[in-house]
This record gives structure tokens, C-alpha cells and sequence, in this order.
């Protein structure tokens, strides 16, 4: 290049830099096309794997919440002796129509009084009065895996609280 300005090479030398920069890429880009399809195949069992453990964690933690939520309710009522069931239903009945998780529907709930280590009575004003819901199994969205069985987590609550006054509307015994 005799007699070139060097304004001319300095755009030879740009033109050569937008092609390595811009062209090079998109054309390798075309020789990978399906790639991208190949490893998103890959990793969708993973991601959904990991979605429906979320979602499982959830539901046991939603049914841990409304045990304890439900236990703590009907402790409470035992301890101030007040049975807000209808026609004479159970305490038990009360506390499982009011059961949010399905998982619930069909637990045990106990009422209990403890032996007071101090004082060694039992049901007595003071003495600790206990409601639980047994635990009951979640199973799991997928039961098997390749014959690979996930673990199925039980969920159950429970409250203890003292007597505030003598409980006369309740027995101790399970429903």
C-alpha cells in the first residue's frame, strides 16, 4: 500500500477488528445450533426435581404450622376449661374442623395431663395439660424413583400449658 494515508490502515485495521468481533461469534454460533436444546434436555429433569422438592417442603412445612397453630388453640381452651364445640361435640371434633391441611384431616388428636414433677398431682390448677396431634405421614409428589423410594416426612404437633382452672368440660383420651 504505497501512498496510504494512515487513516486508511486505521480503518482497514477497525473493519478486520468489527468482523473478529461480531462475525466470528455468530458463525460459530450457527455450527452449535441444536446445542443449546441438547443441554437445556439435560438439566429439565434436574430443575423439575428440584421444583417439586420445594414444593414438598412447603406443604410439610404448611402442616407443621397449622398442627402447632391448632394445638396451641385447643391447649389454650382446656387450660381456661372452655369447650367452644357445638350440640356437645368433642374438643377433638372442634379442632379438626378447623384442619387447613389435608394431610390433618384424618390425625389423631390427644389431650393429656401430665404428671407436675413438682408437685405430683395431675390435673390440678397449675399442673400442665397437653394437646397433640400425633404425627401423620406425607407422602411424597413422587413415590419412587427409578426404584429409589424418597423418605416420607411425618408431621405431628403438640403444646403444653398449665391449668388455670379445674377442667371439668374434659377428659384426658385421643379422637
Amino acid at each position: 500500500m504505497q501512498g496510504a494515508r494512515s487513516s486508511d490502515v486505521f480503518l482497514v485495521h477497525l473493519n478486520f477488528l468489527v468482523i473478529w468481533i461480531w462475525k466470528a461469534p455468530m458463525q460459530a454460533a450457527r455450527k452449535e445450533k441444536g446445542a443449546m436444546l441438547v443441554e437445556f434436555a439435560l438439566v429439565l429433569p434436574l430443575l423439575l426435581l428440584l421444583l417439586l422438592g420445594f414444593l414438598q417442603f412447603g406443604l410439610a412445612m404448611n402442616a407443621k404450622i397449622d398442627s402447632t397453630h391448632l394445638t396451641a388453640m385447643g391447649a389454650r381452651y382446656v387450660v381456661v376449661n372452655q369447650n367452644p364445640a357445638a350440640d356437645g361435640a368433642t374438643l377433638q371434633d372442634y379442632i379438626r374442623d378447623r384442619v387447613n391441611t389435608s394431610y390433618l384431616e384424618t390425625a389423631s388428636i390427644c389431650v393429656s395431663y401430665p404428671l407436675n414433677a413438682e408437685t405430683g398431682t395431675a390435673g390440678k390448677v397449675g399442673d400442665p395439660v397437653k394437646v397433640e396431634i400425633l404425627p401423620v405421614s406425607i407422602d411424597p409428589f413422587v413415590g419412587t424413583l427409578n426404584g429409589l423410594t424418597l423418605p416420607s416426612p411425618s408431621v405431628g404437633g403438640e403444646t403444653t400449658m398449665r391449668l388455670e382452672t379445674l377442667p371439668t368440660k374434659f377428659s384426658a383420651g385421643c379422637a
